[in-house]
């Protein structure tokens, strides 16, 4: 199923078959963000979403929205019929966790 697809099916109110959502948020990012600046918050987080979504797109996920400080992922929405569900949203995760591990913000 393709992307646009995916999309045109929430929009409808229904839910894709195989469709699995994830969330992902910066550890204490209420305490970090409160002794910054704004501007630095901001640069933060664009910081943060950018590492997301590569992380995420990489392994077939699509990043829906971002709630707060953390992406909201949908895996499996463009995955290959060979690929699972739970192993692309798993993938995504350990990409996603791994890439931040290494994140110097």
């Amino acid at each position: 199923m393709s992307c646009p697809a995916v999309f045109e099916i929430l929009r409808s109110g229904r839910t894709p078959e195989g469709l699995r959502p994830s969330f992902a948020d910066i550890r204490g990012f209420t305490a970090i963000s409160e002794a910054m600046d704004p501007s630095q918050v901001a640069s933060l987080l664009n910081s943060f979403r950018s590492l997301a979504e590569q992380a995420i797109t990489a392994n077939g996920g699509v990043i829906d929205k971002f709630i707060g400080d953390g992406p909201c992922l949908l895996s499996s929405a463009c995955q290959s019929p060979q690929s699972t569900d739970a192993t692309s949203a798993i993938t995504a995760a350990t990409t996603l966790a791994a890439t931040v591990e290494k994140w110097k913000p």
